[in-house]
């Protein structure tokens, strides 16, 4: 099964979710967990967003155990596919790893980013990443 990854700024809100839903999606149809996330400006080991982790757990998914990750030329290199939240992000591989450009995609047309927002505003963003998701998944559950 092809490495996905999912990136975002923080690695503290949308990427981590968009991991977590992602691996549920295939531990849902019996297969293993093929994505991980990291952050273009991540802090590494802090936690995720509160609200992050408040709704995933409505929808039964668990991110209470996810630490930041920065994103690096080696965790690029082992990712087959790689899911950027927004053109910024896009724009930011394009001009700092250029060689690894030919393996993003904007997720879903673009995440805008729920970090300081009220629940709500996460609950939006989650709805729109397994929106998302749910149309990219098919492709990856095909050996």
């Amino acid at each position: 099964m092809k490495k996905v990854l999912f990136v975002c700024t923080g690695n503290l809100c949308r990427s981590p979710m968009a991991e977590a839903i992602f691996n549920h999606m295939l531990k849902e149809r019996g297969l293993p967990p093929a994505a991980t996330s990291a952050g273009i400006a991540a802090l590494e080991g802090e936690k995720a967003s509160a609200h992050a982790i408040t709704a995933l757990k409505e929808i039964g998914i668990d991110l209470r155990h996810h630490r930041a990750r920065e994103l690096t030329p080696a965790i690029l290199n082992d990712s087959d596919d790689v899911y950027v939240m927004t053109r910024s992000h896009y724009n930011s591989i394009e001009n700092v790893l250029p060689e690894y450009l030919h393996k993003a995609h904007i997720l879903g047309g673009g995440i805008d980013d729920p970090y300081g927002q009220n629940l709500r505003v996460y609950r939006a963003c989650r709805d729109k990443i397994q929106s998302a998701l749910r149309e990219i998944i098919g492709g990856y559950l095909k050996p």
